[in-house]
């Protein structure tokens, strides 16, 4: 028996999906049916998405995950980063236990600001 999301996908078609869901949809098939032992995502902050959530799954995975961004929070979710200029690699950089503690602070500061724009698409106000 199909769930009601599956039901809702049969019907609807994928074309249906916002560009969230659809985002989502991506992850989800490259962690969990996708074969390729490598995945490379562009700006994921840029998605539309829980970052946080997307990228723990990818990690559960099995799979080398090489995400390319310019946002702090997203850079420190990492042990290693790799760091490019002029089109090569220019070093491999180890996250600190400053970094660490950077990246907590700021993911604190992330699930806050998602959870502002959960309430802002309820219509909520905010102050």
């Amino acid at each position: 028996m199909k769930s009601p999301q599956n039901r809702w996908l049969s019907r609807q078609g994928l074309n249906q999906l916002s560009g969230g869901q659809s985002r989502a949809l991506m992850i989800a098939d490259i962690a969990l049916i996708c074969d390729s032992p490598i995945v490379l995502i562009d700006e994921i902050e840029n998605a539309g998405i829980d970052k946080e959530r997307a990228l723990g799954l990818l990690q559960k995975s099995d799979k080398l995950v090489l995400v390319i961004t310019h946002d702090p929070h997203t850079a420190l979710m990492a042990r290693r980063r790799i760091v490019l200029a002029g089109g090569a690699v220019t070093a491999v950089v180890e996250r600190t236990a400053g970094e660490a503690a950077l990246y907590m602070a700021l993911g604190r500061a992330y699930r806050e600001q998602r959870r502002y724009q959960a309430q802002l698409r309820k219509g909520a106000y905010l102050a």
